[in-house]
């Protein structure tokens, strides 16, 4: 079973560590079907597993590895661990939270399985995980996703009729009382995972009851495929065109990123512009970020391309720094910078904006749909940006995601964090008072439920950086 990011609920899991298989036996009967129907049809001899939030080690981890496959199991739970270790001595077993932990030497699995693990989080976080479970997998590898549902519940919350999701309320589970829930369908499961860009082969669904018989739960394993090349590059499908530039107002985005922690980024950045060919003198095209001092490098800043300060051909490297979707045309920003770097020796284009789970432009997304506002797709801008670039001869291009924290609303509590951070989220993208009021009563509504979640008080920005390089 699955740990929030709040570690009282390590405890709730530890307690319940020598009951929970127990009083699983019907989802278990069930998981072992599904799990046959995987081993038999989708994998090979020795494939990798990776069995998320694993718990006891049953029953994913324990089958796969009864079938002479290489696994690996992760879990927050030190002692649901100890037993998982001590009934799959032959997996290998770390202590990690799920949205923190990276695999080794960024090792790929035939089949990454998600079993019963996403209750504790937020739809928002769901997906973050949905997509790192998806590059996690081998190309053309298998996502299982596997959840339940009490329809009860589902009736009581009143998601009939909406998204199909409730989330945000206490849930008692073998007697311990969680005090932040989240629950959908299987169909809204299906929606979700497909924006991730997952391909669903089959949905295995099966009523099951609790071994104190308390209640009746549909269980659904959700099989999937990655078949997209880089899931960074969604939600998908991706629009033939998009809406644009974003109208930010630099005033309320300095408000708001005050206490931005930034650090981790600026970390990513500096390391990719050190690794492989040199990069002496480099162009930052950005109307709202700075890149700080870098050690034997030359920096020259500049809000716009083309400009009259930027000498073309000039420059080993063009970094693109969170600008494409504040311009009116991103093609000719790539083109620019293109124009922009020496014609001899190799050259490097840096382009970074937000992956398709990135919160803060999640939130203001939903709050702005029908209002009439850009709704931003960086997934699309991103897949254009490569498209150009390797049209241009950049063959050799990566990926790298990173993350920021806004942190300006992590000393306020309760509604006064609620009513705080809509007031600043609200101004971001328009200066139309009229718009911002209607923004800051969705707002209030998508961020309870996000804070309680969240209790940090953090609003986390997570970013993908392409790296192109000129061989």
């Amino acid at each position: 079973m699955q740990i929030s990011d709040d570690h009282k609920y390590v405890q709730m899991y530890d307690n319940i560590s020598t009951v929970y298989e127990g009083a699983l036996t019907a989802h278990h009967k069930h998981a072992q079907i599904v799990l046959n129907r995987l081993n038999s049809i989708f994998l090979k001899p020795r494939s990798r597993i990776l069995d998320i939030a694993c718990g006891t080690g049953k029953p994913v981890s324990a089958y796969f590895a009864s079938n002479g496959h290489e696994v690996t199991g992760i879990d927050y739970s030190p002692k649901m661990l100890e037993l998982a270790r001590i009934a799959v001595p032959n997996a290998t077993f770390f202590q990690a939270e799920m949205f923190s932990w990276e695999p080794p030497e960024g090792r790929q699995y035939d089949l990454v399985a998600a079993s019963h693990c996403f209750y504790n989080v937020s739809v928002t976080q769901v997906k973050t995980m949905i997509y790192k479970l998806s590059l996690w997998a081998k190309k053309d590898g298998i996502v299982v996703i596997g959840m339940s549902y009490i329809p009860e519940v589902l009736e009581r919350e009143g998601v009939l009729g909406q998204r199909g999701w409730a989330e945000g309320f206490p849930c008692n589970f073998l007697g311990q009382e969680f005090e932040t829930s989240s629950m959908g369908h299987d169909e809204a499961w299906a929606n979700l995972i497909k924006s991730t860009g997952l391909d669903i082969i089959e949905i295995d669904r099966e009523n099951c009851t609790l071994g104190d018989g308390s209640c009746t739960e549909v269980q659904f394993y959700i099989v999937t495929r990655r078949t997209q090349a880089n899931p960074l590059l969604g939600p998908f499908p991706l629009p033939a065109s998009i809406d644009g530039p974003a109208n930010i107002q630099p005033e309320v985005w300095r408000e708001l990123s005050e206490k931005k922690e930034i650090d981790k980024a600026y970390q990513a950045i500096c390391e990719t512009l050190h690794k492989g060919p040199s990069c002496h003198k480099v162009l930052c095209v950005s109307k709202l970020n700075t890149v700080p001092h870098i050690p034997n490098i030359e920096i020259q800043q500049t809000s716009e391309l083309p400009s009259s300060n930027v000498q073309p051909g000039s420059f080993d490297c063009v970094l693109l720094n969170w600008i494409l979707h504040l311009v009116s045309s991103p093609e000719d920003y790539i083109d620019n910078a293109i124009k922009a770097i020496s014609p001899t020796g190799n050259g490097k284009v840096i382009v970074i904006q937000s992956t398709p789970d990135n919160e803060l432009v999640n939130l203001i997304n939903k709050a702005s749909e029908g209002l009439g506002l850009p709704i931003q797709h960086h997934g699309f801008l991103l897949s254009e940006a490569e498209n150009k670039l390797r049209a241009s001869g950049f063959q050799n291009i990566n990926y790298i995601r990173t993350q920021a924290s806004i942190q300006t609303f992590c000393s306020l509590q309760g509604q006064e964090r609620i009513d705080s951070a809509a007031n600043i989220l609200s101004r971001v993208f328009t200066a139309d008072e009229s718009l911002q009021e209607q923004l800051k009563e969705r707002l209030k509504n998508l961020l309870k439920v996000h804070f309680s979640f969240k209790s940090s008080g953090e609003i986390t920005c997570q970013g993908a950086i392409l790296v192109a390089e000129r061989e």
